[in-house]
């Protein structure tokens, strides 16, 4: 049986090519600007550990870490991380860590993209903590897809 709360998916059409959408997934700076994270580098790599500092001023200093997962250009990006993992007092480390998944999709001749965004992995968050990472994470996303789409607009 499928758990509907393992999984969180955010869809958006953009308009604008996918090789824009595309640069502001994979380039960590700008990736940083709507994920409200500093990297100290200016490239991902499959394998990578992807460490930077949470920008939010409620979490500010955070560590931010992922494992980037795969790289397909301009259609595939993904990670793995620790989802809503804001305790700096907590080691998360021995727990499992969710999948994070763009995938974009060329439209209209090129002209448009649609971006989906899909979190999944969430019955293996520990259930203590299982319910807040998933409802804070199905807002971060709701929010981080407004972000994209207002950067590819303006």
């Amino acid at each position: 049986m499928n758990d509907p709360h393992d999984r969180i998916e955010r869809e958006t059409v953009l308009r604008a090519p996918r090789s824009r959408v595309w640069k502001m997934i994979v380039d960590p700076v700008q990736f940083g600007l709507w994920l409200n994270v500093r990297f100290p580098f200016t490239s991902f790599s499959p394998g990578q550990v992807a460490v930077g500092v949470c920008t939010v001023p409620e979490f500010s200093d955070l560590r931010w870490e992922m494992v980037v997962d795969r790289i397909e250009p301009e259609h595939h990006f993904s990670y793995f991380w620790h989802p809503f993992a804001v305790d700096k007092n907590v080691d998360y480390s021995g727990e499992e860590k969710t999948l994070v998944t763009f995938t974009l999709e060329e439209l209209d001749g090129g002209k448009a993209t649609r971006l989906t965004v899909v979190e999944s992995g969430f019955s293996k968050v520990p259930l203590a903590r299982r319910a807040k990472a998933y409802e804070m994470n199905g807002k971060g996303w709701a929010i981080v897809v407004g972000s994209i789409e207002a950067s590819v607009h303006a």
